[in-house]
């Protein structure tokens, strides 16, 4: 509920780093190491974020819904992410 994501070394059982996020409540995480090793965030803030996995530093915000985004997924392939939204839509954006 603060708006970012954390990341866990759940071997160690420690936190090892916090992405500063969004700026509401980030409804869904994906792992993505087919194309490219990033991390997919969705937020109530309208957005969609990708972030570096190795850096954890912002590498594009997918805009384009008018209400808060409920979730968010990669394609097996790595080149596709599906955003869907309370305004009841989904998009489809390349990750080329």
């Amino acid at each position: 509920m603060d708006n970012s994501c954390k990341v866990w070394d759940i071997r160690k059982r420690c936190l090892e780093y916090t992405i500063p996020a969004h700026t509401n409540l980030v409804s869904n995480v994906v792992y993505e190491k087919t194309n490219g090793d990033f991390v997919l965030t969705s937020s109530y803030d309208n957005t969609a974020k990708i972030w570096a996995a190795k850096t954890w530093q912002p590498l594009s915000t997918l805009k384009g819904h008018d209400s808060r985004l409920m979730g968010c997924d990669i394609s097996p392939d790595g080149n596709w992410i599906a955003t869907c939204s309370f305004d009841k839509t989904f998009k489809l954006w390349s990750t080329a």
